[in-house]
């Protein structure tokens, strides 16, 4: 499908998500081999994340996405539960400024985050090619993942990332209609 949409469309850039093993498909669907990158290479993924909203849990906790973090109820995201409505509960996963640095700018900023908190951590020294791979490694790690959330909350990055929300994402608009 994809190879249809480039020739059908060549002009315009097309992302695609993986089919990653998550969830109840967990045990179904073998992991898929993460692209080769060069000895070295710590740049971030090449896009940044593609979520389309918080996902809802059968018990009302909630997670950032249905991908790499479906099976962390311990997430450090500001979206955990859908106990105040569904409205609450969008408007604190468009306002954790570490998901709209996340889905406005990508992951170079978090990359760098790691490599002056952790500079031993493995992506530190090479980054996964995969933004679901960068954020289930990094989410994973509840201290890492504290202290990037922290960070992210602290200017300069909370301002690049409510600017990259207005810039990118519309933020304002989605803020406007949620609100509504």
């Amino acid at each position: 499908m994809y190879d249809r949409l480039v020739d059908a469309i060549p002009d315009v850039e097309i992302v695609v998500q993986s089919v990653r093993p998550v969830g109840r498909a967990g045990g179904a669907v073998p992991p898929a081999d993460p692209p080769p990158r060069a000895a070295g290479d710590v740049s971030a993924p090449s896009w940044p994340c593609l979520s389309t909203g918080p996902l809802v849990m059968p018990d009302g906790s909630a997670r950032p996405c249905c991908s790499s973090m479906m099976d962390e109820p311990d997430h450090p995201f500001a979206a955990r539960s859908a106990a105040h409505g569904l409205a609450a509960l969008h408007r604190d996963w468009t306002d954790d400024p570490l998901l709209l640095l996340l889905r406005g700018i990508g992951f170079a900023p978090i990359i760098r985050l790691i490599g002056e908190i952790a500079p031993d951590h493995a992506l530190a020294k090479g980054s996964a090619a995969h933004p679901c791979d960068v954020c289930a490694t990094v989410f994973g790690e509840r201290e890492l993942a504290g202290r990037i959330k922290a960070a992210c909350t602290r200017e300069p990055l909370a301002g690049l990332a409510r600017h990259a929300a207005a810039a990118v994402l519309d933020h304002g608009a989605v803020r406007e209609t949620v609100d509504a």
